[in-house]
């Protein structure tokens, strides 16, 4: 768990649990199945207490609080609400945490307010051939997809079979026409020997098919129609393509074109205020419902600093980071990702705090064992003659 603050919102938990629940009826899903669906998915987490004060808290702002989730959050608040995630914190922010869920208990007990209206959002795009779409990425920038076709049996709504210019807009409406933009090539060592079933003039620029695979997975938000359009190269139904989760998308820019972010795996060196050189991989990334993108970083042992040291580095503990792509990062080198990510926990920090906090990792790693050592906790059951 990543927490930055004392409100009940301020860490990644009860963000998670509230964004997936409205996220679940934005798509369609009736509010009785998100529950249960949550439910299913978080009753076994070790975060198990904010998961409740959480989903208790959006479904009464909603008008839709169920008697179940009630239960489980007045369960909650007499156990403590999880303050002891707090323990470590001054006492004055151990006392600000109290007083949020001294107020939920108050809240929780009042008359339930009535149901808001929910906007349910289609998953499915007019694509139209020609169209021009800018794509908010990791680094703040957009990316410009054309469209070529649309592929009716791709995903769950179809999906636009598209080609990627070789721009990238630092603001919007562009600045600059893009009728004469080329195509931007495909990182040559990540499609060799990848590409043979693709026509050979789709070779160096592959098309792709960004498709919803589950409900509430389009990113709309970062998605916008330009004024602006173009003649794409000639596709039909029967055009090779490679198909791409939009959850999946920022890695596959990435991944794919050398675009919005780095690469997973990718080493980076730090200066640190002591002076000292630091080094991390990144082993994750991710911009789904939040307002901005999350990452994480893992902090290499660093006592063999030469490229071939880096490369089999052990990871001492991972840091969280939230925000867009600093254009300062330096990158160093690049080793194959860890599969699965390793796990993380503890504080959710600003990419300008990273230096100082690579100036003393013994710290860091302390913190990082002592936030999975609360969270492996055992857990009391929930059962008990009280139900």
């Amino acid at each position: 768990m990543g927490a930055w603050g004392t409100g009940l919102y301020d860490d990644d938990t009860t963000c998670d649990v509230r964004d997936q629940w409205l996220e679940k009826l934005n798509s369609g899903t009736p509010a009785e199945a998100a529950t249960a669906e949550l439910i299913a998915a978080w009753g076994g987490a070790a975060a198990e207490p904010l998961f409740w004060l959480a989903l208790a808290d959006t479904q009464r702002r909603w008008g839709r609080l169920e008697p179940e989730v009630r239960q489980g959050a007045e369960r909650a608040l007499a156990a403590g609400g999880g303050l002891e995630l707090w323990s470590d914190s001054p006492p004055k922010a151990r006392a600000a945490r109290k007083r949020v869920l001294e107020r939920l208990a108050v809240q929780l007990r009042h008359p339930p307010l009535p149901p808001r209206p929910v906007r349910v959002q289609s998953e499915a795009i007019a694509w139209a051939r020609g169209q021009l779409w800018a794509y908010q990425m990791l680094d703040g920038r957009h990316a410009v997809l054309r469209v070529a076709a649309f592929d009716p049996a791709c995903g769950l709504v179809g999906a636009p079979v598209t080609e990627l210019l070789d721009v990238a807009l630092d603001e919007l409406p562009p600045s600059r026409p893009l009728a004469d933009a080329t195509l931007r090539p495909a990182r040559r060592s990540h499609i060799e020997g990848r590409v043979d079933f693709l026509a050979p003039e789709h070779r160096v620029s592959p098309m792709f098919e960004p498709k919803v695979k589950q409900r509430g997975e389009l990113p709309r938000a970062r998605l916008k129609k330009l004024r602006a359009a173009g003649e794409p190269r000639p596709a039909t139904a029967e055009t090779r393509t490679f198909g791409v989760a939009w959850s999946a998308f920022d890695q596959f820019l990435a991944n794919m074109f050398d675009l919005g972010a780095p690469r997973l795996g990718t080493i980076h060196g730090w200066q640190t205020p002591e002076g000292g050189r630091r080094y991390t991989v990144l082993e994750w990334m991710e911009w789904s419902s939040d307002t901005v993108p999350n990452w994480q970083l893992g902090v290499l042992d660093d006592s063999d600093p030469t490229s071939a040291g880096l490369a089999v580095a052990p990871v001492r503990c991972s840091v969280l980071v939230r925000g867009f792509l600093p254009a300062t990062l330096e990158a160093v080198g690049h080793r194959t990702p860890a599969n699965p990510v390793p796990a993380a926990s503890g504080a959710v920090h600003d990419w300008a705090a990273v230096p100082a906090l690579l100036g003393n990792p013994e710290k860091l790693v302390a913190v990082s064992r002592a936030f999975s050592a609360l969270l492996a906790r055992p857990r009391k059951s929930r059962g008990g003659a009280g139900g």
